[in-house]
C-alpha cells in the first residue's frame, strides 16, 4: 500500500514536506470489490487517490458496460472535471478488488494546484495518456474482427500488466469473459470462442481467472497490421521532467 504521496504521480515533484502539509487535508477510505465509487452524472466531487487496489472506470450505453480505462496504484481519480470545472462526473468509477484510498475535496485540491504548477502539468500529462489510450482503442474497435480486437487487446493487457511466468507470460489481473467483452464492444459468447480458438492454437491459456500468454511471438503477429509500437500502447506514459 502506498505510505507517501511522494509515489502519486500528480505529487511526485512535491518535496516532502509539501506533502507533510498535504497529508491532513486527506481522508482514508476502503472500498469493497465491486463498488461504485464515482456514479456517472452525479455531481460530487471528492478527488480519490488510490493507495493499493485496482478499479474500472466506465460508461454505460442501453444498460451494457463499455470499459474506458483502468486505474492503478498511485493514480489520481476524479481530478479532470476539477481542472475542467465540469459539473458532473464523465464515468463510473468502480473497484475491482478491495481498494485503499485517501480522499480529498475539490477546493483542497484545487489550492494544491494553485500553490504547485508541477501538479496541473502532470494532470494534463496524465490526460494526454487517457486521450491516446482511447485513440488507440478506437482505431482498431472500429475496424477489426472479433478475433483481431481481442488479439490487441491482449497485446495491451501485456504490455501493461504482464509478468514473466514459468514458460508464458501472466497477465497480472484476473479477468473473465464478460471483461473482456465490454473492453472491446462485443458479445461475451464471441470472446468465449475466440479465447477457446486460442488456447486451441497454443497462444494462450486460463488458469484461476489469469491469462497466460504462451505464444507471445504468434500473439505480436497477428497484431502485426496495426504497426504500433509497445511504447504506443502503454497506457501510461513514461515520466515527466521537473518543470
Amino acid at each position: 500500500m502506498l505510505s507517501s504521496l511522494q509515489h502519486v504521480f500528480l505529487l511526485q515533484d512535491l518535496s516532502e514536506e509539501d506533502c507533510d502539509h498535504i497529508l491532513p487535508l486527506l481522508k482514508t477510505r476502503t472500498y469493497k470489490k465491486n463498488q461504485v465509487l464515482i456514479h456517472e452524472d452525479d455531481d460530487s466531487s471528492d478527488i480519490y487517490i488510490l493507495r493499493q487496489g485496482l478499479v474500472k472506470v466506465y460508461r454505460l450505453y442501453h444498460d451494457k458496460e463499455i470499459i474506458l480505462n483502468f486505474q492503478f496504484p498511485g493514480d489520481i481519480i476524479g481530478e479532470m472535471e476539477t481542472i475542467a470545472t465540469y459539473p458532473r462526473r464523465v464515468a463510473t468509477v468502480e473497484t475491482m478488488e478491495t481498494s485503499h484510498f485517501w480522499i480529498m475535496n475539490r477546493s483542497d485540491f484545487i489550492s494544491i494546484m494553485e500553490r504547485h504548477p508541477s501538479v496541473l502539468k502532470r494532470a494534463y500529462n496524465r490526460l494526454l495518456d487517457h486521450l491516446s489510450n482511447m485513440n488507440n482503442k478506437v482505431r482498431y474497435l472500429s475496424y477489426l474482427d472479433v478475433r483481431l480486437k481481442l488479439a490487441n487487446l491482449l497485446l495491451d493487457l501485456y504490455y501493461n500488466l504482464g509478468k514473466p511466468a514459468e514458460s508464458a507470460y501472466k497477465i497480472d489481473c484476473k479477468v473473465t469473459h464478460h471483461l473482456l467483452a465490454n473492453m472491446i464492444g462485443v458479445t461475451r459468447e464471441s470472446i468465449s470462442k475466440v479465447m477457446r480458438e486460442l488456447q486451441e492454437e497454443g497462444v494462450l491459456m486460463m488458469n484461476q481467472k489469469y491469462i497466460y500468454i504462451t505464444d507471445l511471438e504468434k500473439l505480436q503477429s497477428m497484431c502485426d497490421d496495426m504497426d504500433d509500437s509497445p511504447a504506443y500502447r502503454k497506457w501510461r506514459s513514461q515520466d515527466i521532467s521537473q518543470p
